[in-house]
């Protein structure tokens, strides 16, 4: 990916906001930045009619609106729908494309805690430390034995402990480290 992506779409005048990491978007080119650099964000508070209808009242997309509309009716996938976003504006090289379907194929046969370990972690990044430990709390919660381990379990704990302390909730925090 080049370091400078020039808009060939117009800007919206009302954003598309992402709750995960409280961010407002303006450009096809921005959504597809956030999803190449988040790829573990992407969940259905985006994948949804929201974004479809967003880019066709505010960006004019109208065939790219009926592609994504059908991906969600068919129920197609994550992968379908974020694919057919990067293909309606040629946002990746062809080499980087072929490495995000890898990236995409490979999340999607990851077990469903560890995608949402590491979209906690992103959380994180982001210092969005309470839609943090929420993630981690929903993984605890379904916690059965022999999923991934003790030690995974130990790792979701000490990153509640440390995202608690980051939010000077020290009680909640020993308790997760106890």
């Amino acid at each position: 990916m080049s370091d400078y992506i020039l808009c060939q779409v117009k800007r919206a005048s009302l954003p598309f906001y992402v709750e995960n990491i409280s961010k407002n978007i303006y450009s096809i080119e921005e959504l597809c930045y956030y999803f190449y650099k988040n790829i573990y964000l992407i969940d259905e508070s985006i994948i949804n009619e929201r974004l479809c209808n967003w880019l066709k009242d505010e960006l004019g997309l109208s065939k790219l609106y009926e592609k994504l509309y059908r991906i969600l009716e068919k129920e197609e996938g994550t992968s379908a729908f974020i694919l057919a976003i990067f293909r309606e504006i040629h946002y990746l090289s062809h080499e980087e494309f072929k490495e995000l379907q890898e990236k995409i194929a490979q999340i999607e046969v990851q077990p469903e805690d560890l995608r949402k370990k590491l979209k906690a972690d992103y959380l994180v990044e982001y210092q969005m430390y309470a839609n943090a430990v929420s993630e981690y709390r929903k993984i605890l919660s379904r916690k059965g034995p022999g999923k991934l381990g003790a030690s995974f379990y130990a790792s979701i704990l000490n990153n509640m402990g440390a995202d608690y302390a980051r939010m000077f909730l020290y009680k909640e925090a020993a308790d997760c480290l106890w």
